[in-house]
């Protein structure tokens, strides 16, 4: 009888959570909420930057080994954007070592220039907050289209098949690309430009290396 009451008294001082308890921890947990995910937002966003530059780096740097590998000039064709495209990075086989636009355009000789043997569009990977805003020297740009070519031996020309020339900032031999992150909660198609920037810089080994820039906003 005695142990038949002490359990009755155990199981008496259990309790579980009241529905006032209950109510602020769901009030809790929904601050939490409001606190983090625009934090968790922000860092997605600014990974798409870091996303694009790699993206834009391993283009060049196949560009560079498949040139080597190969003894074919590669071109790359970088899109800039445009308001409606983010940009992109083409890549074409030249069918000889020279870096002139002959070597890339066909002539029903063989071997034959191979157009886009690889190519990465910012869109449709995704990477539409990214934008390749601009490219120096102004040499290489033409028709909203950057080009430069890679030798077998790696070094980075013009289509003439000259040395670039020095970028404002930059050494004699250097091309210098800008990405810059965009922010999609204003009106119109390309958002509106954020500070944060990278400067993807390729100098004249091919060897690319990328800076962190911070970019005035309009």
């Amino acid at each position: 009888m005695r142990a038949a009451h002490r359990a009755t008294s155990c199981h008496s001082n259990e309790r579980g959570f009241t529905l006032l308890e209950a109510f602020v921890v769901l009030i809790i947990i929904a601050i939490l909420g409001i606190i983090a995910v625009p934090a968790i937002m922000n860092t997605l966003t600014h990974q798409k930057l870091a996303t694009a530059t790699n993206s834009f780096v391993n283009q060049v740097e196949y560009a560079r080994v498949q040139a080597a590998s190969r003894n074919r000039a590669y071109l790359v064709r970088v899109d800039l954007s445009d308001g409606n495209n983010s940009g992109a990075i083409h890549l074409d086989e030249g069918d000889g070592s020279a870096c002139t636009q002959a070597t890339f355009t066909a002539d029903s000789v063989q071997p034959e220039p191979i157009t886009d043997v690889r190519l990465f569009d910012f869109k449709k990977e995704g990477l539409s907050d990214v934008q390749i805003v601009s490219a120096a020297p102004s040499l290489l740009v033409s028709a909203g289209t950057a080009r430069f070519c890679i030798k077998p031996d790696g070094r980075v020309l013009s289509m003439l098949g000259t040395t670039l020339p020095a970028p404002p900032g930059y050494g004699a031999g250097e091309a210098v690309f800008r990405l810059q992150l965009f922010s999609k909660e204003s009106k119109g198609s390309t958002g509106v430009a954020t500070n944060m920037a990278r400067e993807l810089v390729v100098p004249y080994n091919g060897i690319p290396k990328v800076r962190n820039v911070t970019s005035t906003t309009e």
